[in-house]
């Protein structure tokens, strides 16, 4: 994923394949959740996940992560963790969906840039992942990558863990060890946990969701 430049020439080039998706038949289009009122708006760089794919909606993804908690793992650090479940077959699923039940390549979480400086580390299944924050866009990006799993190796059930250190605050006050102030939104003062899945660093597939489950603000 490359930072976003002020080139009108890159932002023309991320916008051809979009303008030439959406001028496709019925049976090709790519449909967009809320989230993405165009193809141009996200190809552009202007929204979360940030990046330029053939498709974004949520339903295009095999897996679903959902928030299962925080604990407490010392007296400076917490553990905000995911349960991410694969879906199971489906009739008709999109090529994007079938694919990344073949590769589950990366993973990443919208997060307040504020928070970059509590995260500490990052685990699955309890063994240690690198973890990596992105900067250079609107917010930040909370990412797992390489982390060459399937639909086999997900199976029922994987735990996606953030160790954040304790005594970091997002601009409205959240504690960012916390979901309500790690995730976050831009500015919005409400936590939204919103996530992308991807293929593979190409990421010609990113669909990306909202977690239902997303937890209320801190009182």
């Amino acid at each position: 994923m490359k930072g976003l430049r002020s080139s009108h020439v890159l932002l023309s080039a991320l916008l051809v394949p979009f303008l030439l998706a959406l001028q496709g038949s019925a049976q090709d289009e790519i449909s967009f959740p809320p989230l993405y009122p165009s193809a141009p708006l996200a190809a552009a760089l202007q929204v979360f996940p940030y990046c330029s794919c053939t498709d974004y909606a949520c339903v295009a993804s095999p897996y679903k992560a959902t928030y299962a908690g925080t604990t407490k793992l010392s007296s400076n650090t917490n553990n905000i963790c995911f349960d991410v479940v694969y879906l199971g077959p489906i009739a008709n699923p999109r090529p994007c969906y079938t694919i990344m039940t073949q590769f589950f390549g990366k993973i990443e979480f919208e997060m307040a840039p504020a928070c970059r400086s509590a995260i500490k580390s990052a685990t699955i299944n309890d063994v240690d992942k690198n973890v990596i924050y992105q900067s250079g866009y609107p917010t930040g990006i909370l990412r797992l990558t390489d982390l060459q799993l399937n639909a086999t190796a997900i199976g029922t059930g994987a735990k996606f863990c953030f160790q954040m250190y304790t005594g970091f605050s997002n601009p409205s006050g959240s504690e960012c060890s916390t979901p309500a102030g790690l995730f976050e939104g831009a500015g919005t003062g409400r936590p939204v946990i919103k996530y992308t899945t991807f293929e593979s660093s190409d990421h010609r597939c990113c669909p990306t969701c909202i977690d239902s489950a997303s937890p209320p603000p801190l009182p």
